[in-house]
């Protein structure tokens, strides 16, 4: 089966039957997998707000509002095997790919953090256009998500924040 990921953009075109684009912006998303404790022993478990970001920016993306997009967003972002290194082309690549189509009848489903050994554990290797990310290093996470029963996938980052507050979460990568 492979690391199996659809674009966001191939996954809107097709004619898929949802429940409507979530409000913006999200107050109480359902997520039916919050993130996930699957981690062996010797792994972090993922942090809990992981899915809820994943899931704010998957809405955003929907509701096409790439300025809170953006503050999701953490650079270089790799977008199919493209990296972005500014705000701007981002924002462009993404209006590009998604401003002739309807996203309102999407709905997200759910949502589920994984290690890379999750990943690889479920799905097998990585293709080899995936070799430039960072995927195995510490402080990054898979979002799986259900966009109308289609498989999203993003790729997060932890930041290191200042206390008290704990780590910042940045989407980094979303690929097929």
């Amino acid at each position: 089966m492979g690391f199996q990921y659809m674009l966001v953009w191939a996954c809107l075109s097709q004619g898929l039957e949802g429940g409507g684009v979530p409000p913006h912006p999200p107050s109480n998303p359902p997520l039916t997998h919050q993130a996930t404790s699957l981690a062996s022993p010797r792994e972090k478990n993922p942090p809990p707000e992981a899915a809820l970001v994943a899931y704010r920016f998957l809405t955003y993306l929907l509701h096409k509002d790439w300025e809170a997009l953006l503050d999701l967003a953490a650079f270089p972002f790799w977008l199919e095997s493209t990296s972005h290194t500014s705000p701007k082309a981002l924002s462009e690549a993404w209006e590009k790919q998604l401003s002739p189509k309807p996203l309102e009848d999407y709905e997200i489903r759910g949502a589920e953090v994984l290690s890379f050994q999750q990943m690889q554990e479920r799905f097998g290797p990585p293709p080899q256009r995936l070799a430039k990310l960072p995927l195995g290093q510490k402080g990054y996470w898979f979002a799986v998500v259900n966009v109308s029963g289609k498989a999203v996938v993003l790729l997060l980052r932890e930041f290191p924040a200042r206390p008290p507050s704990g780590p910042v979460l940045k989407v980094v990568a979303f690929h097929d």
